[in-house]
């Protein structure tokens, strides 16, 4: 037993047991609007509790994959990153942080059973460049431009979400982890050292969020999640309706902006035509110009590519 954690037998009990009085570090990430629009935003977050029958729950292949190598991941990091005076324990539990309830994927713990480190696995299909070297440490986050980010920003807001929980939960937890594994040729550990002013931000943010979402129920505008799509196009819809200047307006630019996506896209298919006819003409696969360079796939895509020198 760790003080101020719950564990889960199974993934079912963990995944029912979210409660609109606590907040998770992926919800954190959706209340703040950093996630890519697919993943979800706030309106997600407000749907769980205020709209439920239009979450779906998340499956796939991809889904299954990132356990799988969030186990390979940890067990890397147990014989190559951990040191001998402590214990890595990754059950699937919530660390109780008042508000926020994280999950992280693994806690390091001194022999007093304190959380004194913490590990968030990520397995990213691409984007190898997004993340900083391997034994990059952050030992504030201060004000960082974009470029000096050592990792896409909602997961850096993850990670700090998770060293605010275990602090508030009465442990002594002094830095976190974020290990990205893209294969067993590329796994880089990144180091965020607790960064008590910058959670603390983050926990003030968040409650304002949740307190106006969650507690008292102001829906925000949709997403751009596939919950949120559903939600929109599936509401029954049967009546002819004259529509005020307002909505008149936005009806305006959409169909402005229609146009020229439609007139776009037939010039588009014409010069792809061409482009392929010429290339034909003379068995060209590439196509170099001033220094970029086209590829034509075997289906007739074009890629276009900036020639590095």
């Amino acid at each position: 037993m760790i003080p101020g954690v719950t564990v889960y037998p199974d993934r079912d009990t963990w995944l029912a047991d979210v409660r609109p009085d606590g907040v998770g570090a992926t919800d954190a990430c959706r209340l703040l609007g950093l996630y890519p629009a697919a993943w979800g935003g706030p309106w997600s977050v407000w749907a769980r509790y205020h709209r439920p029958e239009a979450i779906k729950p998340q499956k796939g292949d991809h889904l299954r994959a990132g356990l799988y190598w969030e186990f390979s991941a940890l067990e890397w990091y147990r014989s190559h990153r951990l040191d001998a005076d402590v214990m890595l324990r990754s059950p699937l539990c919530r660390i109780e942080g008042g508000l926020l309830r994280p999950s992280p994927d693994a806690m390091i713990t001194n022999a007093d059973g304190q959380i004194v480190g913490l590990v968030e696995v990520k397995c990213p299909r691409a984007g190898w460049h997004a993340y900083a070297a391997d034994g990059h440490v952050v030992e504030a986050w201060d004000d960082r431009d974009v470029a000096d980010y050592p990792a896409p920003l909602h997961y850096c807001v993850q990670v700090y979400a998770q060293l605010a929980a275990a602090r508030l939960a009465g442990h002594p937890v002094g830095w976190a982890d974020l290990l990205i594994f893209f294969g067993p040729q590329d796994v880089r550990t990144i180091r965020f050292v607790a960064d008590e002013a910058h959670e603390d931000q983050i926990v003030e943010r968040l409650a304002l969020l949740h307190a106006e979402i969650v507690v008292d129920g102001t829906e925000p505008p949709p997403d751009l999640s596939i919950n949120a799509w559903r939600d929109l196009v599936e509401r029954p819809r049967d009546i002819d309706h004259e529509a005020d200047e307002d909505l008149a307006g936005m009806l305006r630019q959409f169909a402005a902006v229609a146009a020229v996506y439609r007139d776009a896209g037939q010039q588009r298919d014409r010069l792809r035509r061409d482009i392929l006819t010429r290339a034909n003409d003379i068995g060209a696969r590439r196509l170099v110009w001033d220094g970029q360079r086209l590829t034509i796939s075997t289906r007739g895509s074009l890629t276009i590519r900036e020639i590095k020198s």
